[in-house]
């Protein structure tokens, strides 16, 4: 995130989603207000979900972007539901990029 307001509107909002791999971010401030005072904003997706700021609707729009080719979202493997446990922490020791896509049934 080295310049986070280069491509916002003028007091556009930089969402930031996720860190996990806990790695610091820099950034030079006046970036945020050289673009006509632009704002950070912390995303955590499930808090997000329950206080109902987030919904269908949302979900939606950013699955028409990644069908647009506009966002990417790299599936690095498909399993069954069963092995949640494992995927979880595979996931954790961050042994592969991008999301797991587990499936309910055989």
């Amino acid at each position: 995130m080295r310049r986070p307001s280069s491509s916002s509107a003028a007091r556009g909002v930089v969402v930031t989603i996720g860190n996990s791999s806990e790695q610091d971010t820099t950034f030079n401030a006046r970036t945020l207000y050289g673009n006509g005072a632009a704002r950070i904003h912390g995303l955590i997706v499930f808090e997000e979900v329950r206080s109902g700021r987030v919904g269908a609707r949302d979900l939606e729009s950013l699955m028409q972007l990644v069908l647009d080719g506009k966002l990417q979202a790299p599936i690095s493997l498909r399993r069954n539901w069963t092995e949640l446990p494992m995927t979880l922490l595979e996931l954790e020791q961050r042994e592969y990029p991008g999301k797991a896509v587990l499936r309910i049934g055989p």
